[in-house]
């Protein structure tokens, strides 16, 4: 197919490193797992530690249905005029946190509930032990390379 706008994306693999560093950058991801068994998003407002996404559910929140089960998480960040952005995604086995101590300690995490009403108390958290992601630049096609900063 001929390019019509004189603009061609180019579409780089992230390391690890830069995947998890991406997913600092920002406060909200998206949550997909299964709510009585159909496929659901939610999106969730996260912290991240050296090697989990920390988030707090509400003790009615359908969200309570992801412990226990295999969850994708993703975050996403791109320029409005949509020359760049980038995605990560972590897949894991999704668990709530009930350890006193390590309760305490994530708790301690500015960890605010994204939409107002009852108190996200519980603590759940992903492994970051499957993270991938892309970042997508598009360029004027003939023109060098250009670098996101």
């Amino acid at each position: 197919m001929e390019q019509t706008t004189g603009r061609t994306p180019r579409v780089t693999s992230l390391g690890r490193e830069e995947c998890v560093a991406l997913l600092a950058s920002v406060a909200i991801g998206r949550l997909a797992l299964t709510i009585n068994a159909l496929p659901a998003i939610r999106c969730v407002k996260f912290e991240l530690t050296a090697d989990h996404v920390v988030f707090r559910v509400a003790p009615t929140s359908t969200l309570r249905q992801a412990a226990a089960g295999v969850v994708a998480f993703q975050a996403d960040d791109y320029d409005p005029s949509g020359m760049h952005g980038w995605w990560v995604q972590v897949i894991g086995l999704c668990e709530e946190v009930t350890d006193p101590l390590l309760l305490a300690d994530l708790r301690s995490l500015p960890l605010e509930p994204w939409a107002l009403g009852e108190r996200a108390d519980n603590v759940f958290r992903v492994p970051l032990s499957s993270v991938t992601g892309v970042r997508v630049l598009w360029q004027d096609v003939g023109r060098p390379e250009a670098r996101l900063t």
